[in-house]
C-alpha cells in the first residue's frame, strides 16, 4: 500500500486506526444522543479563536439536530436575541432565557464535547424541536454546505411537515398557514415582526379574502404561534367564513352593510319581517370615530329608515366584526346622551331669552337682566346698575340650579321698554363682539 492509499484511508476509513477511550466514549454518545438533547461543547476550533472568547465562556450549550458517523450536527444556544434566533420556551436548565442560533451550526467532535456532559441529560420540548426543525427543513439556506466541518453526510430526513399556526416566508410577505385539510392554504397578513414575541394578533389585520395554496419547497419557515394566538386568528376566520356565506347568500341580520340604490346602510336590527337601519357614509381615512370594514364608514344616527326583509330591495355587501358591533353600540348611546343633553340645553337657552329677569338663590334678592347666552355661560347685567346707570356685568352657569326666575319684575314693566331694549343689545353686542354676538 503506496503512501497516498494511507493517508487516504486515515482520513476517510474512520476505524482504520485506534481509537482511544475519549473517542469510544463519545461515539457511543452519539448512538444515545437524540434530535433537541441539549450539550456542552467548546465554543471555538482553533486556539486564536479561544482568545477571543472571556474566561469561563469557552464552552457552550448546544441542540443536537443530526448526527453524521464521528459528529455530532448542532445550533448554538444563546442568551441574546438579535434578528435570527429561535425563541425556545423557559427551561430551568438554562437558568436565563435562551434562544437558539438559526444559521450558527457546528459539527462536534470528540474533541469539541464536552467531558461533563454525562452529568446532564436535558432536552428540548417536542415543540421547540418542532420549530427547530422546520427552521432547517423549510430553508432557502443550505445548511449542508455553508459551514466548517459539515460534510455532504450530514442530512436531516425529519420529514416534518407545516402545521396549521406556522408563520412562513413566501414571496418576500408573512403568511400563515390557516388550514391544511386539502393542501397548505395560507393567508398573508400585515404588521409581524418576526424578532417580537407576544404579538396580539388582534390588531393585526389578515387578508382571509385572499387565501392561496403554498408550496412548502418554496418558503421559509419563521415561526409557530401560541395556543393563545392561533385561537384567535382562527375565531375571526371562522367568522370569516360564516360572513361570507351570508353575504353570498344575501341574508340580512344585524351587523350587515346592505345597499339600497346607491346608499350604504347598517342593519341594526332585524328579524323576519323588517329590518331597521343607519345610513353610512364611507370616506377614505381612518381614526376613532370611523367604523372599520372592508371600507372605512361615519354612521349617521339621524338618518334612519326601516325596510321590508322579503319584499324590499337590497344587496348584502359585507357584514362587520363583533368589535365594530360593539363599537356601533357605544357611539349609539353616546349619541343619545348628547342629544338628550342637547335638548336640556336649547329648553335652558328658550327659557333664559333676552329680557328675563333672573334671581339666584346664592345672592339672595339682587336680580339681573339675561343679555345672552356664549358657551353655556348665562350673560347679565345687574338690575339695579341698570337703572342706576352705572352698569355691571355678571355670568352664571347656564346649568346652574340655584338660577330660577323672578316673578316680581320684567322688563315690559319698565318704560320706554323698546328703549332700554335696544340700549341693551348695544351694551352687550360691544362687551361681546369679540366673542360671539347673539343679539341681532
Amino acid at each position: 500500500m503506496n503512501i497516498i492509499e494511507k493517508i487516504k484511508n486515515r482520513l476517510f476509513n474512520f476505524s482504520y486506526y485506534e481509537k482511544n477511550e475519549e473517542e469510544k466514549e463519545f461515539l457511543e454518545a452519539i448512538k444515545n444522543h437524540k434530535i433537541g438533547d441539549v450539550i456542552w461543547a467548546k465554543r471555538y476550533d482553533f486556539d486564536f479563536q479561544k482568545e477571543r472568547i472571556s474566561e469561563g465562556h469557552d464552552t457552550g450549550p448546544y441542540v443536537v439536530v443530526g448526527k453524521t458517523q464521528d459528529k455530532l450536527i448542532c445550533l448554538y444556544c444563546t442568551g441574546s436575541k438579535k434578528k435570527n434566533e429561535i425563541e425556545l420556551e423557559d427551561y430551568s436548565f438554562f437558568h436565563k432565557k435562551t434562544y437558539v442560533q438559526k444559521y450558527n451550526l457546528k459539527a462536534i467532535d470528540y474533541e469539541s464535547y464536552s467531558k461533563n456532559n454525562y452529568l446532564y441529560s436535558n432536552s428540548l420540548s417536542d415543540k421547540d424541536i418542532k420549530k427547530i426543525l422546520k427552521t432547517i427543513e423549510y430553508s432557502d439556506y443550505d445548511y449542508k454546505y455553508n459551514y466548517y466541518g459539515i460534510t455532504s453526510n450530514f442530512e436531516i430526513n425529519s420529514n416534518i411537515l407545516l402545521d396549521v399556526g406556522d408563520v412562513i416566508l413566501h414571496n418576500n410577505h408573512y403568511s400563515l398557514i390557516i388550514d391544511n385539510k386539502s393542501g397548505i392554504i395560507a393567508i398573508s397578513f400585515d404588521s409581524y415582526n418576526p424578532i417580537e414575541s407576544n404579538i396580539n394578533f388582534e390588531n393585526v389585520n389578515f387578508n382571509f379574502k385572499n387565501r392561496y395554496f403554498i408550496n412548502s419547497n418554496r418558503c421559509n419557515y419563521i415561526n409557530t404561534l401560541s395556543v393563545k394566538q392561533l385561537d384567535v386568528v382562527k375565531k375571526r376566520y371562522e367568522n370569516y367564513l360564516k360572513y361570507k356565506y351570508k353575504v353570498d347568500n344575501n341574508i340580512i341580520e344585524r351587523g350587515a352593510i346592505i345597499k339600497i340604490n346607491d346608499l350604504l346602510y347598517y342593519v341594526y336590527h332585524s328579524d323576519n319581517y323588517i329590518s331597521k337601519l343607519y345610513l353610512l357614509n364611507k370616506v377614505q381615512y381612518k381614526n376613532e370615530e370611523t367604523i372599520n370594514g372592508n371600507n372605512n364608514y361615519i354612521i349617521d344616527f339621524e338618518n334612519e329608515k326601516s325596510i321590508d326583509n322579503k319584499n324590499d330591495r337590497y344587496k348584502v355587501i359585507e357584514y362587520l366584526d363583533d368589535k365594530n358591533v360593539d363599537l356601533i353600540k357605544d357611539k349609539k348611546k353616546s349619541y343619545l346622551k348628547n342629544k338628550k343633553n342637547n335638548k336640556k340645553d336649547e329648553s335652558k337657552t328658550i327659557k333664559y331669552e333676552f329680557g328675563t329677569i333672573i334671581q339666584s338663590k346664592k345672592l339672595y334678592s339682587l336680580r339681573y337682566i339675561v343679555l345672552g347666552i356664549i358657551n353655556n355661560k348665562i350673560i347679565t347685567i345687574s338690575f339695579d346698575s341698570f337703572i342706576t346707570g352705572n352698569i355691571i356685568y355678571k355670568e352664571f352657569d347656564l346649568f346652574d340650579n340655584s338660577i330660577y326666575i323672578s316673578n316680581d319684575y320684567n322688563l315690559k314693566e319698565i318704560k320706554k321698554v323698546k328703549e332700554y331694549i335696544l340700549y341693551l343689545k348695544e351694551l352687550f353686542n360691544k362687551k361681546y363682539e369679540d366673542n360671539y354676538k347673539l343679539i341681532k
